[in-house]
């Protein structure tokens, strides 16, 4: 969940509809996909939710992937790591459950790179996956948000320098909904998200406390 995104919903107030009431809820991106295209939301930030004809969506946010790297690793002494750069470790990937288009998509650049993926853990929490890190089992990949919690605990993350692995996140909608509410709120939550103005990216290496947060998976049901 990014902070920043949550507190933009939170603090939408439209004076038509004074008594709007948000529900935050978050989920698997297949299920947030799933429950808005039966009727059962109204919106949902979605990070890469991919083409479907069912849905109207607008990007809010992106940011790369990070890579949660061993103590002893000699990658630490660079500002961001490639793929090509992971090639000799095990990887440790979040389950394809929580997210297939991206798990999908690791693996498709992997094979485009010719690398020889190396299967490690499975894991649904960034915390997890550090541990992991920790014992030397591999090298693990996160969102930015996870990185930023595991990196507060003293875990070494990096970048993940490929243009094709970004986290995209995506305001979305059923297509055909034509309720007035939906339709203000969403422009309200674009103007607010433009008006305020985030801290810069660090242009040292991300590591601990200096990473900034910038994706989410939540929806409001309004």
């Amino acid at each position: 969940m990014d902070p920043f995104l949550t507190s933009a919903l939170l603090s939408i107030h439209l004076p038509l509809y004074p008594n709007l009431r948000i529900n935050l809820h978050s989920d698997f991106a297949p299920e947030l996909i799933h429950d808005l295209a039966v009727s059962k939301l109204d919106l949902a930030l979605v990070a890469n939710p991919g083409a479907n004809r069912k849905l109207t969506s607008t990007k809010v946010s992106e940011a790369p992937l990070y890579i949660i790297l061993p103590e002893n690793s000699p990658l630490i002494s660079k500002d961001t790591v490639t793929l090509m750069d992971l090639s000799d470790y095990r990887w440790i990937l979040f389950e394809r459950k929580a997210h297939p288009n991206m798990y999908d998509a690791i693996f498709r650049r992997a094979a485009e790179e010719e690398i020889v993926v190396r299967n490690g853990q499975r894991v649904l929490t960034a915390e997890d996956a550090a541990q992991l890190v920790s014992e030397n089992l591999g090298v693990a990949f996160l969102s930015m948000t996870g990185a930023l919690r595991v990196a507060e605990r003293g875990a070494t993350v990096r970048p993940l320098a490929d243009k094709e692995l970004q986290l995209q996140v995506y305001l979305a909608s059923r297509a055909d909904n034509r309720s007035k509410l939906v339709s203000e709120f969403v422009r309200a939550f674009m103007r607010r998200i433009s008006r305020v103005k985030k801290p810069p990216q660090p242009a040292e290496p991300l590591a601990q406390s200096s990473i900034r947060p910038r994706v989410a998976q939540k929806h409001v049901g309004a």
